[in-house]
């Protein structure tokens, strides 16, 4: 299959939560009938695809191709701020790595909604982006929207850690004095008198954080209290949620 330079091959997340691969041709537009470009990242698109070939040995599908394609949505304003770019390419790059591949030879693939978490997330995420981006008063705390797309995804995808109770005494968190510290690898938070060793400064602004995203609708999140979001609260979700997804995540790194 020999591709021109116009083509694209896109990585497409549907509305379940999983990906498929599409060749669209003519996807980068321009040639002789000056065909506006209507494939960006971060675009929501309408597509009807060719039907698709089925690998007859596995059962699974060659490149599906791209009949016509149409924007559902899309930003315009997002692209000339490059701290909500760096955001866009964080979120993207972990949709994909959290999202599997659909069958679309499957017949009861439209029954599977274990992932349709990842696409509300996202484009949840990307509508709140390109709202701030559009309005020239607002500040975009990009710290404070990555924090809402990290706890957001752990929420969703069911990996959302017990922020109520000690992991060792099972005393209420909310009632105990001293701090607590975030156990990443059991999915929990230990009190203070529960401490055998040195522990996370972090640990109660990750606990509260985790608690007040998650019961804030992203609809709301400039009402939501907290601006100002530490690094290291960010790295340590982050690595949250990479470890009990098992994926090898690189840096976590925010443009300045």
């Amino acid at each position: 299959m020999a591709l021109k330079e116009r083509d694209l091959i896109i990585n497409l997340l549907l509305r379940g939560g999983k990906r498929i691969s599409i060749l669209c041709y003519g996807g980068q537009g321009g040639g002789k009938k000056h065909r506006a470009g209507l494939l960006d990242l971060g675009y929501m698109l309408k597509m009807e695809l060719a039907q698709s070939k089925r690998n007859t040995s596995s059962g699974t599908n060659h490149l599906v191709t791209a009949r016509e394609w149409s924007p559902v949505w899309i930003h315009q304003k997002l692209r000339h701020n490059h701290r909500a770019y760096y955001l866009l390419i964080i979120y993207l790059d972990l949709a994909k790595r959290l999202s599997v591949e659909e069958n679309l030879n499957d017949p009861n693939a439209d029954d599977d909604q274990e992932q349709v978490g990842i696409f509300t997330v996202l484009s949840n995420a990307l509508f709140q982006l390109e709202r701030v981006c559009s309005n020239m008063e607002a500040e975009l705390l990009a710290e404070k929207h990555l924090l809402f797309f990290l706890v957001k995804l752990i929420h969703y995808t069911g990996i959302y850690p017990d922020v109520e109770h000690c992991l060792e005494c099972n005393s209420l968190l909310g009632e105990v004095k001293g701090g607590v510290d975030f156990r990443v690898e059991q999915g929990g938070f230990v009190c203070h008198s529960c401490q055998v060793e040195s522990y996370s400064e972090w640990g109660h602004d990750i606990w509260s954080s985790l608690k007040g995203v998650a019961s804030t609708s992203y609809s709301d999140i400039d009402q939501w209290k907290q601006n100002r979001v530490a690094l290291p609260v960010l790295e340590i979700i982050y690595r949250y949620l990479g470890f009990h997804h098992n994926l090898r995540l690189p840096a976590l790194q925010l443009a300045p």
